[in-house]
């Protein structure tokens, strides 16, 4: 039996005959209705046995139509030959032949029975990381211990302000307003920074952006006007706005913390090399001190020689003198 890919090559142009089911049971096969495609063959499956068939869109914004077809239902099929270098000549019907099939540019550029175009398998990477991540955050908002009025509230709340996480069975609004059970707008409280209630120094946003948190869990978005919509699009956007605010002055509290603290290491780097230097000095100096002392230790020895040999020649010569005495008076008697 001859294997669908061989029957049907991939980036073929062909028309298919496929046979209708007919609900009369007693219409016979060869009596069934049949239509007609024409496509592009985009790939086969063996398993499933089917064909899959694409074919150009004029008129819209989708840019080709993927119909799967059974291989069984498919009575009669034949390849539509196309000549690439009639395409430019005013007379020719290859035009005729490739509408509805394909785009003649995208014949010339993949042939009748070439290969597929390169498919960028980094990019393919990329869109399973993003679907994964997203499946990801979509799994981590739904609380299964939570109740139900309270995953609604959730739903509510991520669709106004966008930074919502669960907290346990508690919800956390732009990581300063906090929701408890049973999730009324009375269980709305301010958290500090270190994760307790209340509205103390700590907080990052005020009292006016939990007034906003309550007027939006008891609105909601469901039945409401459209003023009542363009209100509540105000409320988020005014908490959506002072949150960035906090945001970027908790950044710049802590950049001038990184800078003093930055700052403050360079200070004691510096403190501990100007030691180091300071030692190394000291010990250049008492090394120096040393050898100075050597030298003149030297030059006190190197006296004392001199003096040595200085004594010896005087006594040579008085003992020179004496000789020559004696001689004179030798030669006199």
């Amino acid at each position: 039996m001859t294997a669908l890919s061989q029957t049907y090559p991939i980036n073929t142009l062909m028309e298919l005959t496929l046979q209708q089911s007919s609900n009369t049971p007693s219409t016979t096969a060869a009596a069934a209705a049949t239509t007609t495609l024409r496509g592009l063959i985009y790939c086969t499956d063996a398993t499933s046995n089917s064909i899959v068939l694409k074919r150009s869109l004029v008129h819209t914004t989708l840019s080709s139509e993927i119909t799967i077809i059974n291989a069984d239902s498919v009575v009669d099929s034949k390849k539509i030959e196309v000549n690439v270098n009639e395409m430019e000549e005013e007379n020719s019907n290859t035009r005729e032949l490739l509408e509805g099939v394909c785009s003649v540019e995208e014949y010339k550029q993949i042939g009748n029975g070439g290969v597929l175009p390169n498919v960028s398998r980094k990019a393919l990477e990329e869109r399973e990381r993003r679907a994964i991540r997203l499946a990801e955050e979509s799994f981590s908002h739904v609380n299964q211990k939570a109740t139900p009025e309270g995953q609604k509230i959730f739903d509510k709340l991520l669709k106004a302000c966008n930074e919502v996480i669960w907290n346990g069975e508690s919800i956390l609004v732009l990581n300063h307003i906090r929701v408890d059970p049973p999730y009324t707008a009375e269980d709305c409280s301010l958290v500090t920074t270190s994760g307790g209630r209340g509205g103390g120094t700590g907080s990052g946003l005020d009292g006016h952006s939990l007034d906003r948190v309550k007027k939006i869990m008891l609105w909601g978005f469901h039945g409401k006007t459209k003023t009542q919509h363009f209100v509540l699009e105000l409320l988020c956007l005014e908490l959506q706005v002072q949150w960035q605010c906090q945001l970027h002055s908790d950044e710049d509290e802590r950049r001038r913390r990184n800078d003093e603290i930055h700052y403050q290491q360079r200070t004691k780097e510096g403190s501990q090399s100007l030691r180091v230097t300071k030692l190394r000095d000291k010990g250049k100096a008492r090394e120096l001190r040393n050898q100075l002392h050597d030298y003149l230790r030297s030059v006190v020895k190197a006296e004392k020689v001199v003096k040595g040999w200085d004594e010896r020649v005087n006594e040579i010569d008085e003992e020179m003198k004496e000789l020559e005495e004696g001689r004179r008076d030798m030669g006199g008697d």
